[in-house]
């Protein structure tokens, strides 16, 4: 899953629920997620806050998800790249 269709856990908008659905049902060790997915995914939630199709409230709240859902949840695994160097 693309940070794209990570972001849709976090804003409402069409496909979230499919989102939604997939990670509920994922085991957790077999989410993998890119480190830069993380930067991607707060600009597409800041770009919707500045925009004004996301109140500073859901902005802030969809933040303290992703984080604790994402970047601090320790069994999802991070990946630093896509392909091997």
């Amino acid at each position: 899953m693309d940070a794209s269709a990570l972001a849709k856990r976090y804003i409402p908008e069409k496909g979230n629920e499919l989102v939604d659905e997939i990670l509920n049902k994922v085991p957790s060790s077999r989410i993998h997620f890119l480190n830069i997915g993380a930067g991607e995914i707060l600009s597409v939630l800041v770009r919707r806050r500045n925009a004004g199709t996301l109140s500073i409230a859901n902005f802030q709240q969809a933040v303290a998800n992703f984080n604790a859902e994402i970047v601090r949840w320790a069994a999802v695994t991070r990946l630093l790249s896509s392909h091997n160097s």
